[in-house]
């Protein structure tokens, strides 16, 4: 397969605000076409025959779903269902809508959105390889940049109808709230922001599985908790709980929300709609409108 544009080299600036992988070649795994009969019966036969970009590999989709490739894509699926029913419940045409994606990665919901609408669509990663990706395999409708850890985005304000992020502020500790002002600069009024969170609701359910599972083994490199059997027994610590640890130079922190929170913190910048419970597997949604 084709080898990515970047080199390996990483000065120390941009190691500090983005993420730069290896420059190997790109390994893809074929085509939804060739899972088909992994897919669940609802997807009809010329929405897959109507893809043609292919599946990236494990690596290339930070390995989430495995080797099962079908239930990858669906999920891009679902969640593109779940912005449709969102932009329409607020007016927003997703078939002509301009979108932008913050955190992209190699395009799980982006493929969806270029192959099911006409949407004008614009987004970007923190990992340059990721955007790399996009840029070989997506046609030039799709607009893909690299973005770094600083709230900045070089695109035009009062311009989209809807923004989203899956699975970006679970992991932003600082910089958090310049980053909402960010979106809030770039959505129209009356436009759509669906942002996914972890919330205590996420915390009371999933503390004794995965949640645990996950800190545990980084117990000794997280300072701001005693990551103990004690701690996954209680409530959530704090309203925006950060468990942080210095095993990278970014995207190395957990975060979660309290639903007050969210309203007297996100609250200041949009209208909440509504949160969505588990809206995005694990994580719920968040529905939130600029002010008109």
């Amino acid at each position: 397969m084709l080898r990515p544009h970047m080199s390996s080299m990483q000065n120390a600036l941009l190691k500090a605000l983005i993420i730069k992988e290896d420059s190997s070649e790109f390994q893809n795994v074929g085509w939804i076409s060739d899972y088909a009969a992994d897919l669940p019966s609802e997807v009809l036969a010329s929405d897959v025959e109507k893809d043609r970009i292919p599946i990236p590999c494990r690596k290339d989709r930070e390995f989430y779903h495995g080797d099962f490739h079908a239930n990858w894509w669906m999920s891009g699926r679902r969640d593109l269902a779940g912005i449709r029913t969102a932009a329409e419940g607020l007016g927003i045409d997703v078939e002509k809508m301009r979108y932008y994606e913050m955190g992209c990665a190699s395009g799980r919901v982006v493929r969806h959105v270029f192959n099911m609408t006409q949407a004008e669509i614009w987004c970007s990663d923190i990992n340059v390889r990721h955007i790399d990706w996009i840029l070989k395999f997506m046609g030039p409708r799709v607009k893909a940049f690299h973005s770094t850890a600083l709230p900045f985005l070089p695109l035009e304000s009062n311009y989209f109808d809807v923004v989203s992020a899956f699975s970006v502020f679970t992991h932003i500790d600082d910089l958090e709230v310049n980053w909402l002002a960010e979106l809030r600069r770039i959505l129209r009024p009356g436009g759509l922001a669906y942002i996914t969170v972890c919330t205590e609701d996420t915390w009371e359910e999933y503390k004794r599985g995965w949640i645990k599972e996950h800190l545990m083994p980084l117990a000794n490199l997280i300072a701001d908790y005693k990551i103990a059997d004690a701690l996954f027994e209680g409530s959530l610590p704090s309203e925006k709980t950060v468990f942080s640890w210095p095993t990278r130079d970014i995207y190395n922190s957990s975060v979660f929300h309290s639903k007050s929170y969210i309203k007297n913190v996100y609250g200041r910048f949009f209208d909440i709609v509504d949160i969505i419970r588990n809206g995005h597997t694990y994580q719920d949604v968040l529905i939130l409108r600029k002010p008109v």
